[in-house]
């Protein structure tokens, strides 16, 4: 489980460079004793004196969602001849494919946390206005 959390990172920072310096620490196992899913310290406040994240909910990932990426991405292999390493299989098909699972109910809801289904919900519902403020960049 450390190994995908550190997977999960390297992927924010690589996407995000700005999150380059910040420091994230996976303290998980001590669970959120007083409601902290996560905690951002600022460097003049971070206990290591530089920016700093701590994560305590493990469900923020998702139940299982890493565990069932890994296995359609051998089945993708398997059947379908993938040759393209994980991490840009998963940012270039996988992704897409988790929002459209949910927006078109293709998956179970039990796949997705609160705040996943919240996003995807929110931005179908922005789709659905047909208003065209996406398109104009607003």
């Amino acid at each position: 489980m450390a190994g995908d959390f550190e997977t999960a990172v390297r992927r924010i920072k690589q996407s995000y460079p700005i999150f380059a310096d910040v420091e994230v620490a996976d303290l998980r196992q001590q669970g959120m004793s007083d409601s902290r899913k996560l905690e951002y310290y600022h460097a003049d406040d971070s206990p290591t004196g530089k920016p700093r994240v701590e994560v305590f909910d493990s469900t923020l990932q998702g139940p299982d969602q890493i565990q069932n990426d890994k296995q359609a991405y051998a089945a993708a292999q398997a059947k379908h001849g993938e040759t393209r390493g994980f991490d840009k299989w998963m940012n270039f098909s996988r992704l897409d494919a988790m929002v459209r699972g949910y927006a078109v109910q293709q998956w179970s809801d039990a796949y997705y946390t609160d705040y996943q289904k919240m996003l995807i919900d929110t931005m179908m519902s922005i789709v659905k206005q047909g208003n065209g403020t996406m398109m104009k960049g607003e």
